[in-house]
């Protein structure tokens, strides 16, 4: 692949057949076995340039940005957009994993704020739970 992109690794801990403490680079043999997953090659500076983009109103009209925005049937996701309460208000966002990468991006419904939460090893074992609440934290400091 050419140009910026996070790069993602796998461990010895990750069921492939490594060394004790190698590390595999996995960026460029992501397969569309995962369906949509893992297809978009970006990075953390993009999805948050994405996001703000989105929420401000310049990728969409008004109707389908509020449609994308409203909950179906009382679940926490929208159309495309994961809803996500926080203590300074709701965020709109995404979250996602495929083998060396796990991450969430959440926005504020005006854009003005954006938070992407990479992780790009696979044997870390960050649950999501703390990686939310990171992105959570970031998006209520200052």
């Amino acid at each position: 692949m050419d140009g910026r992109f996070a790069h993602g690794y796998v461990g010895s801990g990750s069921g492939v057949a490594l060394p004790e403490g190698t590390l595999l680079d996995v960026s460029s043999i992501l397969s569309p076995s995962a369906w949509g997953a893992g297809q978009i090659v970006s990075d953390a500076d993009d999805e948050t340039t994405f996001f703000a983009a989105l929420m401000t109103g310049r990728l969409l009209p008004a109707e389908q940005l509020a449609a994308m925005k409203t909950s179906v049937a009382g679940r926490d996701y929208a159309l495309g957009l994961r809803l996500v309460s926080t203590p300074c208000g709701t965020t709109f966002g995404h979250d996602g994993d495929v083998p060396g990468y796990r991450n969430i991006v959440l926005a504020s419904p005006d854009g003005a704020r954006v938070v992407s939460v990479m992780v790009n090893i696979d044997t870390t074992h960050v649950s999501w739970s703390v990686l939310e609440r990171a992105a959570r934290a970031a998006m209520c400091a200052g």
